[in-house]
């Protein structure tokens, strides 16, 4: 599994993980989340609680892709989906990607997943929309 969330797409990724821990998952997970900032990281206990109660391998890793007075930041930067290549070097032979977040984060981490070999159907994302997109929410 590899999961992106973006901002406040978190809540649904949260969601989903947490059922799959509640029901043993037995499958190997990266979760990127990406925030602007080191103070708009948010349920990173919850994130850690979820990881702990994982059947198998859990890797979190957390994107910073403003916060450059973040100086005691020693985490990734950048976008987040520029992290997945090097996302925990899991095998993606029956991967699925599950993403929460903005357009262009989605688009991006669209891209990113199939030229790792994920097949499209096997990607499940809920794209955030409002005015400032073109489209209503």
């Amino acid at each position: 599994m590899l999961c992106i969330a973006g901002g406040s797409g978190l809540a649904p990724l949260l969601s989903l993980l947490e059922d799959a821990r509640k029901n043993r998952v037995n499958r190997p997970c990266t979760f990127l989340f990406g925030a602007r900032t080191q103070a708009d990281l948010y349920c990173v206990d919850e994130i850690k609680a979820i990881a702990a109660g994982w059947p198998n391998k859990f890797d979190f890793v957390p994107v910073l892709s403003e916060g450059h007075d973040d100086r005691d930041w020693d985490g990734a930067r950048g976008m987040v989906t520029e992290h997945l290549p090097a996302a925990g070097g899991i095998d993606l032979t029956g991967a699925q990607g599950y993403m929460c977040g903005p357009p262009p984060m989605i688009d991006a981490g669209i891209h990113a997943l199939v030229e790792l070999g994920v097949p499209l159907a096997e990607i499940h994302y809920d794209k955030f929309t409002d005015e400032s997109h073109g489209e209503t929410a």
